[in-house]
């Protein structure tokens, strides 16, 4: 299935988010502009994840572009700075790593949604074995070797 109409849909609305933060951004704490993040911007993109997060990467770009635009606003930071270490330091779920924090959330229930956030963020190797031989369905397993959990 091809999601390039309802990322554009989505991508109106996130724009919209972004042109108003760039605009009061001077005004606002560090923590206002972190509750517009999650109020205007992260639910809109948060919507439906698990159906179009399998979209493409070539696909998903415009949503990965447009969080990293929304994160620099939010951490003052400028045009050409890298993402990576913003994500870390303003505790914010990249795109495609939010799609894997909800999927397993759905698929390993687990009680303290912590532990899968943990996992998410070290990038634990996540491991498929089909469900069945003769069907091409997989079902996602983890490798609990973190780095710092021995």
């Amino acid at each position: 299935m091809l999601w390039e109409k309802h990322i554009n849909a989505v991508m109106i609305k996130l724009r919209r988010t972004i042109g108003i933060l760039r605009s009061i951004r001077g005004s606002l704490t560090f923590r206002s502009r972190l509750h517009i993040y999650y109020s205007l911007f992260y639910s809109y993109m948060h919507y439906c994840i698990l159906v179009y997060g399998t979209a493409s990467y070539s696909t998903a770009t415009p949503l990965v572009r447009a969080q990293n635009k929304m994160l620099r606003l939010i951490m003052n930071a400028g045009y050409s700075d890298h993402s990576t270490p913003l994500f870390k330091e303003a505790s914010i779920i990249p795109f495609h790593d939010l799609y894997m924090y909800r999927l397993l959330r759905c698929t390993h229930p687990i009680k303290i949604a912590s532990n899968i956030l943990h996992l998410v963020i070290y990038k634990v190797k996540i491991i498929t074995i089909p469900l069945d031989p003769s069907s091409n369905s997989k079902f996602p397993l983890l490798d609990m070797n973190i780095p710092g959990n021995h």
